[in-house]
C-alpha cells in the first residue's frame, strides 16, 4: 500500500512538474492581437498620391455628369416641344412621340444606372491602387507600432486614437 501511495505522489508530482514547465514557456503561448485602423478616405484626399487620384476621378465625373445633364435637357425640349404640339397632332401621332419619349427616359434612367455603377468601380479601383502604393508603408508603421491587425477607419465603430495609424502613412507616402 506504501508503495502504491509513493507512486501515486510521483506521477502527481512529476504531473504537476510537467504541467508548471509547459505553462511558464512559450510553448503554448498564443501572441496577442494588437488591432490597429487606418483612415484610407483621409488617405484619398490628403496625400499627394490620392489628390492625384481624386483629381482623376472629379474629372471623370463631371465628364460624365455633363453628358448627363445633356441628355436630360434634350429630353426636357423635346417633352416640351411635344406638349406645345398636341393640340395639333393626332392622337395616334402624339401618343407614339409620347411613347418614345417615355424610353428615352428608361434609357436615360438605364446610362444614370450604368455609369453611376462604373464610377463606383472607378473609385473602387483607386481605393485598390493607393493601398497597393501604400501597403510598405502601411505594413511599416504597423510593424513599428506592434500593430498584427489593421482595419479601414469606417470598420470602426469606437477606437482610441493611438491606434490610428493614418498621420504617420500620410506623412511618408508621396
Amino acid at each position: 500500500m506504501e508503495n502504491r501511495s509513493k507512486r501515486t505522489v510521483k506521477t502527481s508530482s512529476l504531473a504537476i512538474l510537467l504541467l508548471s514547465y509547459l505553462f511558464s514557456t512559450n510553448v503554448l503561448a498564443i501572441p496577442p492581437t494588437v488591432m490597429g485602423y487606418i483612415d484610407f478616405e483621409r488617405l484619398l484626399t490628403e496625400t499627394p498620391a490620392g489628390k492625384r487620384a481624386s483629381k482623376s476621378f472629379e474629372g471623370t465625373l463631371k465628364k460624365k455628369q455633363a453628358e448627363l445633364d445633356k441628355q436630360q435637357k434634350t429630353l426636357q425640349q423635346f417633352a416640351a416641344e411635344l406638349e406645345k404640339q398636341q393640340g395639333v397632332l393626332k392622337p395616334d401621332v402624339f401618343n407614339q412621340r409620347q411613347a418614345d419619349l417615355q424610353q428615352q427616359y428608361v434609357k436615360l434612367q438605364e446610362t444614370y444606372v450604368k455609369l453611376e455603377r462604373e464610377l463606383a468601380e472607378n473609385r473602387t479601383k483607386l481605393i485598390q491602387q493607393l493601398i497597393k502604393q501604400a501597403q510598405p508603408i502601411i505594413k511599416d508603421v504597423s510593424k513599428q507600432k506592434g500593430i498584427t491587425m489593421l482595419v479601414d477607419r469606417s470598420a470602426v465603430i469606437f477606437a482610441e486614437d493611438f491606434h490610428d495609424i493614418t498621420d504617420e502613412v500620410k506623412q511618408r507616402m508621396k
